[in-house]
């Protein structure tokens, strides 16, 4: 709870006591989302409260978690704006003994307090590789040699001279099917995502022909693919061969650490795109993007870098599809608890 209100306000308004354990309906605004009391509370007029449910409330909250998710879908696209405190009044419910209703409520509370826990530890890691990254690219932080020793000290290098060559790419026309009908893996800005350098989505595929009679090229394994259109900022490794839109200007060959290169511009890139955002320009040109001044140390140091954000990500991943798991285990159960 973040918001209080005085008893003068209580007085002075429609709003009513919900004592805990209330199952809280939101009928209106965002409509379809239920919650259990947890304390006594007051309530604005977007929710229709449950009080004191002659049932478990635990497990009552749970069923109509369902039930409302089912009834919002349905309004979802119409000119109805909520569901009337009336109509859900008369709602059917089925409510077993109640030694089954405590077993299914501590069933999914159960669920709900693994799938809490393991999104503490998920935004634990993300805030601790956000930092990390800066701590890192400022050098508030240095790795050591295998002896223990300090590394050199950093160099600045233009983006293009750590690069044989850097060029975007381009898509071939939708009119023409055969073009999209090849083997060769293509993609779009929106195949990439902000939240990590590994991570590239292929689900489209073009023909040699498409490539002749386009401005798209080759990128190779370990290029650095950079957005600099389209949801400009992205940065990824290319983790195969493949082919780009021209929402990228792609590094290709980079005669650094590609992981450490991708890393690094994940967060120079995120600035540049901070400085343009609200503003009329629509992109990033490749020819300023190839004369950025960028930091490199040691390709020892290089690797340990890469290799430590690499593990960070590998973690977060985890976490991601643990939390995806358990998501989709309580789905299941609902819909075979809550017929």
């Amino acid at each position: 709870t973040s918001r209080f209100i005085t008893k003068d306000a209580v007085t002075n308004s429609a709003t009513k006591k919900v004592p805990k354990n209330s199952v809280l309906i939101v009928s209106r605004v965002g409509v379809g989302k239920v919650a259990l009391a947890t304390d006594d509370l007051y309530t604005s007029q977007d929710f229709t409260n449950v009080i004191n449910p002659n049932c478990s409330p635990v497990f009552l909250s749970y069923s109509l978690s369902k039930l409302m998710k089912a009834k919002a879908k349905a309004v979802q696209g119409t000119a109805i704006k909520g569901i009337p405190s009336e109509e859900i009044k008369n709602y059917l419910i089925s409510i077993p003994v109640p030694e089954e209703q405590e077993k299914i409520a501590s069933f999914f509370s159960t669920l709900d307090e693994k799938i809490s826990l393991n999104e503490r530890k998920l935004q634990a890691m993300e805030t601790l590789k956000k930092g990390m990254l800066q701590k890192i690219f400022s050098q508030e932080i240095r790795f050591k040699d295998d002896n223990g020793k300090d590394f050199s000290r950093w160099s600045n290098h233009l983006l293009k001279d750590l690069s044989a060559q850097i060029y975007g790419g381009g898509t071939p026309s939708k009119k023409e099917a055969a073009y999209w009908n090849g083997v060769l893996p293509w993609i779009s800005s929106s195949d990439v995502t902000e939240e990590s350098i590994h991570k590239i989505k292929i689900t489209r595929f073009i023909s040699e022909e498409a490539v002749l009679k386009s401005s798209t090229k080759k990128v190779s394994k370990n290029s650095v693919l950079i957005v600099t259109r389209v949801g400009v900022g992205k940065v990824a490794v290319a983790c195969e061969d493949l082919y780009t839109s021209q929402d990228f200007t792609n590094i290709i060959e980079p005669k650094c650490d590609p992981f450490y290169l991708a890393h690094y511009l994940s967060v120079f890139m995120k600035q540049k795109a901070h400085e343009v955002q609200g503003t009329s320009i629509k992109g990033i040109p490749s020819e300023e993007i190839k004369n950025y001044s960028i930091q490199t140390p040691d390709k020892k140091e290089q690797k340990k870098i890469s290799t430590f954000l690499t593990k960070l990500d590998v973690k977060i991943d985890l976490l991601k599809n643990k939390n995806i798991t358990f998501k989709n285990l309580k789905k299941a159960f609902m819909q075979q608890m809550f017929v």
